[in-house]
C-alpha cells in the first residue's frame, strides 16, 4: 500500500484551480508518487494554470 501524502503537499493539491486539480488527484489515484515527485508535479500544474507561479519558481 503507497504511502499517504504529506498534509502540506496534499495542501498543495488542494489550492489548485479545479481541472488541474482534478487531473493531477486522477493521476495519483492510479500511480505510486514519491514527495519530491508529487511536489514537482504541482509546481508543473501550478505554472500552467498560473503564469506567475512560473515566475515565483524561477526565481528560486
Amino acid at each position: 500500500m503507497p504511502a499517504p501524502i504529506e498534509p502540506t503537499l496534499f495542501a498543495r493539491v488542494m489550492s489548485l484551480p479545479e481541472g488541474p486539480r482534478e487531473d493531477l488527484l486522477e493521476f495519483l489515484g492510479g500511480s505510486t508518487v514519491d514527495d519530491d515527485s508529487l511536489e514537482k508535479l504541482i509546481d508543473n500544474f501550478a505554472c500552467q494554470s498560473d503564469p506567475k507561479q512560473n515566475q515565483a519558481l524561477e526565481a528560486r
